[in-house]
């Protein structure tokens, strides 16, 4: 055998060696006490091989897979949803009281310190997330204060090199009502996985191709404070995903609590529907 085709043969089976060590169950990871308590929840979410990302409106935050905060910038508010690209963490933006609402802002994903932004677009953003050189960004869809559940959830393609709108902004209307509109976005690559404050009863997550043709709505699962695909070395061949849950904030009875916690749990995509695959403590 040459040396190509035994190279090619030994890195096949590390990496189906890789695929094999992957755990059935992936531990929690929590997030103590970290987060702002006035500024609401997380907002977002997305990863590296070796980091977590996570946006509070005020704030971006870097951590490692362990947990431990790794870096903390402020970032301008409202700040939502994000996405890792190129070594570069991309966040969508609402602004207030002003024409242009939108920006879509880019930080280095190693230090989190600001690269540039796109010039404003009418209509807030949240909600974003990158596939072959293209962002996919939530557009603000309800002005209401305050704000009154509606069908109507604005959307934008944009380009990844320019941070200008590809087309004009769409109606992605799924035929329930929402608040907001948009509030995250991941994807596998392939397709959309849009995640919505819905009403009761009403699917909170949309699946889409990239020219938003609806292909899944998922019940019983909601994702509203962060939704990202997990790194190769953790889901390999399967499809994962973790997501963000919020902790309550502190109470007038607990006053030793600086801030308010967070924590991620881990689900597997089959058949239309998130599997928990979450070992807890």
């Amino acid at each position: 055998m040459k040396r190509g085709l035994i190279e090619i043969a030994v890195w096949a089976g590390l990496a189906v060696a890789a695929y094999a060590a992957v755990p059935e169950k992936i531990s929690a990871v929590v997030f103590e006490d970290v987060f702002d308590p006035g500024a609401s929840h997380v907002q977002g979410a997305c990863c590296s091989d070796d980091a977590v990302y996570l946006a509070q409106r005020t704030a971006l935050y870097k951590f490692g897979w362990d947990g431990k905060l790794l870096a903390k910038v402020a970032v301008t508010n409202h700040t939502g949803d994000i996405c890792f690209h190129d070594g570069k963490v991309y966040t969508s933006v609402c602004l207030y009281d002003c024409e242009n609402r939108g920006r879509i802002q880019v930080f280095d994903g190693k230090d989190l310190s600001f690269v540039r932004e796109s010039p404003g677009f009418p209509r807030p953003a949240d909600g974003i997330a990158y596939i072959d050189g293209v962002f996919y960004v939530g557009l603000g869809s309800n002005f209401a204060n305050p704000p009154q559940p509606h069908p109507d959830n604005w959307v934008c393609r944009f380009d990844a090199k320019t941070l200008l709108p590809l087309e004009e902004k769409r109606n992605f209307n799924y035929g329930h009502l929402t608040s907001f509109g948009v509030q995250d976005i991941a994807t596998d690559g392939k397709r959309l996985f849009i995640a919505f404050y819905a009403v009761k009863g009403a699917p909170a997550v949309v699946v889409t191709d990239t020219d938003w043709n609806i292909l899944q709505k998922v019940s019983g699962f909601t994702a509203s404070n962060g939704l990202d695909l997990l790194p190769a070395r953790l889901r390999g061949d399967k499809l994962r995903f973790f997501k963000v849950t919020t902790s309550s904030p502190p109470r007038r009875d607990n006053p030793s609590k600086k801030g308010i916690g967070a924590s991620l749990s881990f689900y597997e995509y089959k058949d239309g529907a998130f599997i928990d695959i979450t070992e807890r403590k």
